[in-house]
């Protein structure tokens, strides 16, 4: 997004599956931040997070829901 700052996002929302984070990218959401998580103390494996922001005036985009994105 051109001309972006940080101040101007509305809406947040983080996201762990790849294939969401493109669906929200495509309709004009911003990668603000990744990190890495434990979801589980005794299931130590790391799991992506991706935080988006949604920076526009009018209200906030999504894609439509898809059985697929589920767990």
């Amino acid at each position: 997004m051109e001309n972006f700052k940080l101040h101007h996002v509305k809406r947040l929302v983080e996201l762990y599956r790849i294939e969401q984070v493109n669906n929200y990218l495509e309709l004009g959401w911003v990668l603000i931040n990744t990190y890495k998580a434990i979801e589980h103390p005794n299931f130590p494996n790391e799991m992506m997070r991706y935080v988006l922001g949604w920076a526009k005036d009018e209200s906030p985009a999504k894609p439509e829901y898809n059985h697929d994105d589920e767990f």
